[in-house]
């Protein structure tokens, strides 16, 4: 199931953006990372919801808290789209085809009903 499906997805779409990450690609291929801010849902309600992995069917939380300083209890408050199991859990899952086509429709819907796009080139 994509998020694009989800129940809530017109509720979601409006706090996903996406942001060009040149680390990644350099200024020629950079990279389209898919971004979560609290807008219409509150952090936690966002962290909150769940679907299947796209690749193994595992149910999962797809909106994750990035890495990085946070508060005492290690939230960063940046938020992301995940559509696999974490890392930690099943790597195969990221790397798959599944995955692959899942964050390639998603971009499409946000290309379709664009939020603004953010460059980070650095």
């Amino acid at each position: 199931m994509s998020i694009t499906d989800h129940v809530q997805w017109p509720t979601l779409r409006p706090n996903f953006r996406l942001e060009l990450y040149g680390r990644d690609g350099g200024p020629d291929h950079p990279r389209a990372r898919i971004e979560v801010t609290p807008i219409t849902l509150s952090m936690q309600a966002l962290l909150d919801v769940r679907m299947p992995c796209v690749a193994c069917g595992l149910l999962i939380h797809p909106i994750r808290n990035r890495a990085g300083r946070g508060n005492s209890r290690g939230v960063s408050g940046h938020l992301y789209f995940a559509a696999t199991c974490a890392l930690d859990q099943n790597i195969k899952c990221s790397r798959s085809e599944a995955a692959r086509q899942e964050y390639l429709a998603v971009r499409a819907q946000l290309e379709k009903t664009p939020a603004p796009v953010t460059e980070r080139l650095f």
